[in-house]
């Protein structure tokens, strides 16, 4: 129930509906917390990705939830490699990547952050995709 929480799910009556009762956004932040659950349960290090992280979520509950995950990455341990069109400030991160209009790469650090493991960005292959696109989030459950 606590990673529930820390997922943005903290009412009670939420609790009882089945995962398809909930709305898309409570579903994302449900899948949120299963993946916080496997994280937590596996042997480091641990990368967790997620890619447009609270996308369909009001700016009210995205930055309390990007609060609240960042705060649990640090206390976990975890890796997370976050990607969103958002402004990523409450997450803290100790590398921002953001992508000009060509595709470059501008990598900014946070003051005081742990030396960055190195970053190479580049286009994935379709099987790549295919092994992968069953997390997406739009692709229900992953299994």
């Amino acid at each position: 129930m606590r990673l529930l929480a820390r997922a943005g799910l903290a009412e009670c009556a939420l609790w009882t509906r089945p995962e398809a009762a909930l709305s898309e956004g409570q579903r994302a932040r449900f899948r949120l917390a299963l993946a916080m659950d496997d994280a937590a349960r596996l042997r480091r290090p641990v990368t967790l990705i997620a890619d447009e992280f609270g996308a369909g979520l009001d700016a009210t509950t995205a930055r309390a939830l990007a609060y609240s995950f960042a705060r649990w990455v640090r206390a976990e341990g975890v890796r997370a490699v976050v990607a969103s069109t958002a402004d990523a400030r409450e997450l803290a991160p100790d590398v921002i990547v953001r992508l000009d209009l060509h595709g470059a790469a501008l990598l900014t650090r946070a003051a005081g952050a742990a030396p960055a493991l190195p970053v190479r960005i580049e286009p994935g292959t379709l099987t790549e995709f295919a092994a992968l696109s069953r997390h997406h989030y739009a692709a229900g459950r992953p299994g």
